[in-house]
């Protein structure tokens, strides 16, 4: 998902074009959600900087790690214009590790399913327009700092073990 526009289409997120009644049943449940959408995992960008922390772990795992940002990092900006690729799935697992390295926000969380042009597109009231009950936590802004130690830190550890 995503606080505005997609990745997939103009106004859908590709996990929720791709199966946006899966996502409705999510909601339906009841559980408690927290969604870490593009507009969050955006501000996780692979900057040459944590690039070169990568490349400068002393084992193979962050040799392939900074040779994947290169690809990644390629392709995002051939088809997106970013000049750095944002690490997505990280986020969550972050997330999950240490909820304190994004700031969070109660919103109703809504998911488009008949929209001609929006099906799959997730409706995010950060502000409250609906008045209808929140349901949701939103991830909307990183700690790139921390994010960073906590993944560099994880991928060094994990590299310090397999040698």
């Amino acid at each position: 998902g995503s606080t505005s526009g997609g990745n997939h289409t103009p106004s859908a997120e590709f996990n929720t074009y791709a199966d946006p009644e899966a996502l409705q049943q999510v909601i339906d449940s009841g559980i408690p959600l927290r969604m870490v959408g593009l507009n969050l995992t955006h501000q996780a960008l692979a900057t040459p900087e944590v690039v070169e922390q990568m490349r400068a772990m002393n084992h193979p795992l962050g040799q392939i790690c900074a040779e994947w940002m290169g690809f990644f990092g390629s392709s995002y900006e051939s088809v997106w214009s970013f000049e750095s690729p944002p690490v997505h799935d990280p986020c969550t697992v972050a997330a999950l590790i240490d909820p304190t390295v994004i700031q969070w926000q109660s919103s109703f969380l809504a998911v488009e399913l008949e929209g001609k042009w929006s099906r799959g597109e997730t409706i995010v009231d950060l502000h409250n327009r609906y008045s209808f009950a929140t349901n949701a936590q939103i991830a909307v802004t990183l700690d790139r700092g921390a994010y960073w130690n906590l993944v560099l830190g994880s991928i060094d550890q994990l590299g310090q073990k397999t040698r």
